[in-house]
């Protein structure tokens, strides 16, 4: 007896290009979801705002404590707590993005079983609502440059450039961590442990320059560290501290491809997040 053929259906794949226009159609859905991450932190409460700046201001004075007092960091003619504030900006902005977007999807689990919107939106949001955080980070900034009566270096002009490198890297690194803890559970719980440790060999309250300096390789590998270049060039466009080193282009190229890799892998996951969830 003949039996009867199975037909099969499937979606056909789509191109990164064909993921991303589809992806647009839902554009208004990611400044809905950072405006709902904006209200919650900030709605009907002075103690959120007020924590966004006594956080990076306390931090500010402890690091400038142990790299000035006990390191004994060189800062040329910078005042230390300034230098490193600048840095600070870099630091606080991407680590708070990827704090945020490393429990994200878990967050929306519900959202994600109940109904279909495109899942990339989630960690995007994150960025979109750290940037509350950033242009806090700048108001502390303007207050301590004017207390130390420092204008900014003519270099300010490529800031914009180098902070579009801090976007590309915070969403680089949170979307692979994203996608990952969908699978790998225990990364939620280390990711702050990761960037408690990355505080310290990240050049926020020192200079690259000082790093390796008597075996170049191990300045070549340090600027493997993506957070390096960006936060190293923010420090050269507003201060004009040093100079914009050679190795930076290796930090981001990183983030580029940390940014490319991440979006592919996550559109691979999103197909089952589902049922992974």
């Amino acid at each position: 007896m003949k039996k009867n053929p199975i037909l099969i259906i499937t979606a056909k794949p789509k191109t990164f290009w064909q993921q991303w226009q589809h992806i647009k159609q839902y554009k208004q859905l990611l400044f809905d979801l950072a405006y709902k991450d904006i209200k919650v932190k900030y709605a009907q409460t002075i103690g959120g705002v007020l924590l966004s700046f006594i956080n990076p201001i306390f931090t500010t004075i402890a690091i400038t404590f142990i790299f000035k007092k006990v390191g004994a960091v060189k800062t040329g003619d910078f005042p230390h707590t300034l230098f490193t504030l600048v840095g600070m900006i870099g630091w606080v902005y991407i680590s708070s993005v990827v704090q945020s977007a490393s429990t994200s999807l878990i967050g929306a689990q519900d959202m994600i079983k109940k109904i279909y919107f495109p899942r990339i939106y989630i960690p995007l949001s994150k960025a979109v609502a750290a940037l509350v955080s950033l242009g806090i980070m700048f108001i502390c900034l303007l207050i301590t440059m004017m207390i130390y009566n420092i204008a900014p270096s003519p270099n300010i002009i490529y800031l914009p450039i180098f902070l579009m490198m801090a976007v590309i890297t915070a969403l680089g690194v949170s979307i692979w961590i994203s996608a990952l803890s969908i699978r790998f559970r225990d990364l939620i719980h280390t990711v702050p442990l990761i960037l408690r440790l990355g505080m310290f060999v990240t050049p926020i309250a020192y200079s690259a320059k000082q790093i390796g300096g008597l075996h170049g390789w191990i300045k070549f590998f340090y600027f493997f560290n993506p957070l390096v270049g960006v936060i190293e060039s923010i420090r050269w466009s507003i201060l004009g501290f040093g100079y914009l080193h050679q190795y930076t282009f290796i930090s981001f190229s990183i983030s580029v491809i940390l940014l490319i890799t991440g979006l592919r892998y996550f559109f691979i996951i999103e197909r089952k997040m589902a049922d992974i969830i």
